[in-house]
């Protein structure tokens, strides 16, 4: 006899990753709702709001940390802290996206899939400091940290660790719809480390920068712990929903290639910062460098958004073409009058950095912030095969985008060394690869859905969920 209100998802015989999916709908899959009490326009806006919030604040903590501390100080600070998020990133063996995509449809098995994930990610984080500590002695801030004896090791190994937790957390958030506590958390701790930065100035002038990045980590992560297993978690439980089971075998390869895909958009940007300071020299590299960073928020916005839509049609993956369909025009017209200010305005932004940015620089931001329009359609993309677990096609095209930017970026600088060509190429590159996976794309922005198609389930339990 067939199990009243439950429901099976069945793909396409041809789909790589095929999955076995119920669940239990408490109400009707197309609920009339205003915007904001969609969960997918509440937390896709959210995010984008913290990586705005963010991204002005950590504006200010640098802005600030220039005036308390010496340059020196500020330089040795910010390469031991890019050092320790390179690490944390490659000791998180990208969980966040794991936990982004199965944490939704776990079932009986979230309470444990995040307390392991936090386990892991934290004791990798610890093990990967203790090991790179000796190897980076040769950075200032390290001689100061290498002075404390075995509890500056500590302190930097537990920094790392922290970290992984911090950036989990935000994972867990999001899967549980919860993107806007994700927002006032990192909004939180970036008012934080800016109150501890100014505190701990005079106390602690060559260690100051590094404490105010780690201190306030201890701090956040036992309240946004208490929000998601208090409240997030019981309401997602409440909900219910779809529970996917899914191999061990599925699942590590889901991980390895995500994990592979992440170290690659990590090795894009730093290479193409490395080959303009190594063509053209350290003051068009401050003329550049400025530019990439600022517009690398919308890189992060864009991941964080796409991660909302993954988190989403995870639990609705009937609806995945609609979900993107919605998505996409919420994306464009919340972006595009960013997009416009940034191009008609870049030479009265840039003079906040002074003359020489707004003389030098100008060019370069009108490309990258146009660069954003090929971004949206690949995160999009991405985010689809994300969900069907096809994630081997997601590598494979983060592997083609940046082979081909490195190797375009370097023979665009031998014909003509200027940052604008830079800025250029990147967008010629987003631009063909989009052009690429538009044929993957389209027939989820049409009006019939593509991934699969909801029948009665009979009976019977399929499963837990492995994850």
């Amino acid at each position: 006899m067939a199990a009243r209100g439950v429901v099976v998802t069945c793909e396409p015989e041809s789909a790589p990753f095929p999955s076995v999916v119920r669940g239990v709908t408490g109400r009707p899959a197309h609920a009339r709702a205003s915007l904001w009490h969609q969960p997918l326009y509440r937390n896709s806006t959210a995010l984008l709001v913290n990586t705005a919030g963010t991204s002005l604040v950590g504006m200010a903590f640098w802005v600030l940390a220039a005036r308390r501390y010496s340059a020196s100080v500020v330089g040795a600070s910010s390469a031991v802290i890019s050092v320790m998020l390179v690490l944390a990133n490659a000791a998180e063996l990208n969980l966040t996206s794991a936990m982004v995509r199965f944490l939704p449809t776990a079932g009986r098995q979230d309470h444990r899939f995040i307390v392991r994930s936090y386990a892991t990610v934290a004791g990798c984080g610890v093990v990967v400091g203790f090991v790179a500590f000796p190897f980076i002695r040769h950075l200032s801030l390290v001689h100061q940290l290498f002075a404390l004896g075995p509890w500056g090791a500590i302190w930097f190994a537990l920094a790392i660790g922290v970290w992984c937790l911090f950036a989990l957390q935000d994972a867990v958030a999001i899967a549980l719809r919860g993107s806007t506590w994700v927002a006032v958390e990192n909004t939180s701790y970036g008012l934080v480390k800016v109150i501890v930065l100014v505190a701990v100035a005079a106390t602690l002038p060559k260690l100051g920068i590094f404490t105010s990045w780690t201190i306030p980590m201890v701090l956040t992560i036992p309240a946004m712990n208490l929000v998601i297993f208090g409240s997030l978690l019981p309401a997602h439980r409440r909900v219910g929903g779809l529970t996917e089971v899914v191999s061990p075998r599925r699942f590590r390869e889901f991980i390895t290639f995500e994990y592979f895909t992440g170290l690659l958009g990590v090795a894009t940007s730093t290479l193409i910062q490395l080959l303009v300071l190594i063509r053209l020299g350290a003051a068009e590299n401050a003329y550049f460098y400025v530019v990439w960073v600022t517009t690398s928020a919308f890189d992060i916005a864009l991941f964080n958004v796409g991660s909302s839509l993954v988190a989403e049609a995870a639990r609705q993956p009937e609806r995945l073409s609609k979900l993107t369909r919605d998505l996409s025009r919420h994306l464009v017209m919340l972006l595009a009058p960013v997009i416009a200010v940034l191009v008609v305005g870049a030479p009265v932004l840039l003079r906040v950095f002074g003359s020489a940015y707004s003389a030098h620089s100008v060019g370069l931001l009108r490309l990258l912030a146009l660069a954003v329009v090929p971004r949206i359609a690949i995160t999009m993309w991405m985010s689809i095969n994300r969900v069907r677990m096809r994630v081997a096609r997601v590598f494979a095209v983060q592997a083609t985008l940046t082979t081909l930017l490195i190797a375009a970026c370097a023979v665009a600088l031998d014909i003509r060394p200027s940052i604008n060509v830079i800025g250029l190429t990147y967008l010629v590159c987003q631009c063909l690869v989009a052009l690429i996976i538009v044929p993957g794309l389209l027939p989820h922005l049409r009006s019939q859905p593509v991934l699969a198609d909801v029948v009665p389930f009979a009976g019977g339990d399929p499963g837990s969920s492995t994850p």
